[in-house]
């Protein structure tokens, strides 16, 4: 399946409520704009327009009006996003004041020296570390220095029909549970005999396939089918086995549903439209117990419950479904650092967490001001887990191989031979040990050197 890239949606208008909101705050004396700074363009690099428009444009240009800014533009074609070396380049001829971007090249953009340390101007102006989403400051630190701050993070719950646990007597799922015990609270549905009803214990829409399942259950536990860097597939263990193995299970069992919908494929990504949409969504059918996705709280025919979760088995405090993907950085050489720093500190304020509230757009201020606008116990419980450790792969390495020729060879490999299991002809080992060798073979044969 592929997601829309580093585009941001297309811009939205922002809403008179935020605009208001964050006017009120600087005309009352919270943030001063500084008219001589303000004469001077405000250089910030960022992924491209659309991007910096939909997450940071219309709140840094409501809070500083008689700012001007001048865009510096990183990204002009999102199907070949820039090498780090063109990345640096481009910073070096441009010499951007502020940078706004995903956290593809942070930590080599830190061990360059190209960013400034921005904990002295967080303990000069007071900002109490324990006012942020767990785990942000520290993820963010390189070297144990911070060279940048996000101030989103988007966080998924474990969601579920309560209609479909009561109607089978089963116990509701609770926050802190790992995928291994949602699979198994899933299977409770199949023994009870819900398959012969048409209703299976999880569904992830456009997700069902066995590929799918298995890299769904990598992500929430933070591993990795394959390392880019080493050149090397590594399901050649006993515990993917053990995954395998609950995977061909649940299909056996009725737990899951296999329901491949072959989206539209243009330029090479592939499109959805609004009818795949519904027909994959068992859950908002009522056909599926569980699902992971975002925050509900109507719009469905039946009730719906959510948790926070699922979490890590090697470290429950930690959790895939609270991702941060963006951060905020001073450029080393920025001729104006103080300004930078001025809008990084306003993107981190009440005042961006209150607006966001307004504006509701479905992802949450890392700032957990937040809470005191939307008081929420399902919320809050995603604000104390901690993000998986982000990991990084040197785009250089990246850049060896045909990625799209692998990964489709790839997921249409292991759908082949998990099918061949879940049919009987074969054992999760003799699977695993198949994909293994035939998935180092696809992985060798994308590379481009």
């Amino acid at each position: 399946m592929t997601y829309a890239g580093r585009r941001g949606p297309g811009r939205r208008a922002l809403p008179m409520m935020l605009l208001l909101l964050i006017a009120a705050a600087l005309l009352g004396g919270c943030a001063e704009e500084n008219t001589a700074a303000a004469k001077r363009p405000l250089k910030i690099a960022v992924v491209n327009e659309d991007w910096y428009r939909y997450f940071y444009g219309d709140y840094i240009e409501a809070a500083f009006p008689d700012q001007p800014i001048e865009l510096i533009v990183t990204e002009t074609d999102d199907r070949q996003p820039p090498t780090y070396e063109q990345y640096k380049r481009q910073l070096a001829e441009t010499q951007p004041d502020l940078i706004l971007d995903d956290r593809d090249f942070y930590r080599r953009l830190a061990e360059d020296g190209l960013l400034a340390d921005l904990s002295v101007r967080m303990k000069a102006d007071g900002m109490d570390e324990k006012r942020y989403l767990r785990g942000m400051l520290e993820g963010m630190k390189v070297g144990g220095q911070l060279y940048g701050l996000s101030p989103w993070f988007d966080a998924s719950f474990l969601t579920y029909n309560e209609d479909l646990f009561r109607r089978y007597g089963i116990d509701p799922p609770r926050s802190g549970m790992t995928m291994a015990e949602v699979l198994a609270l899933a299977d409770e549905f199949a023994r009870a005999g819900s398959a012969k009803d048409g209703i299976y214990g999880y569904h992830e829409n456009l997700q069902s396939m066995p590929y799918d399942h298995l890299f769904l259950f990598a992500f929430w536990e933070g591993i990795r089918m394959y390392n880019a860097d080493s050149g090397k597939v590594t399901l050649n263990t006993p515990a993917w086995e053990r995954i395998a193995k609950s995977i061909i299970d649940a299909y056996r069992s009725g737990t899951f549903y296999m329901q491949n919908i072959e989206g539209r494929v243009e330029d090479g990504r592939t499109y959805f439209d609004k009818e795949m949409m519904e027909a994959g969504d068992l859950f908002g059918q009522g056909k599926a117990a569980m699902t992971i996705g975002g925050y509900r709280e109507d719009g469905a025919a039946f009730k719906i419950g959510q948790v926070a979760g699922p979490v890590s088995s090697a470290n429950p405090g930690q959790s895939a479904t609270v991702t941060l993907h963006q951060f905020m950085g001073v450029y080393s050489s920025a001729e104006q650092p103080d300004r930078a720093w001025e809008v990084i500190r306003f993107m981190m304020s009440d005042y961006v967490a209150k607006a966001s509230v307004a504006v509701d757009e479905g992802r949450y201020t890392t700032n957990r001001a937040y809470l005191d606008y939307r008081p929420d116990p399902i919320v809050s419980e995603a604000y104390e887990l901690l993000p998986m450790p982000y990991i990084e792969t040197n785009p250089e390495t990246m850049e060896r191989y045909d990625w799209a020729v692998f990964h489709k060879s790839f997921e249409d490999m292991i759908d082949a031979e998990m099918t061949k299991a879940i049919n009987g002809e074969r054992t999760a080992a003799q699977a695993m040990s198949a994909i293994q060798k035939e998935g180092q073979a696809l992985l060798d044969g994308a590379r481009r050197d």
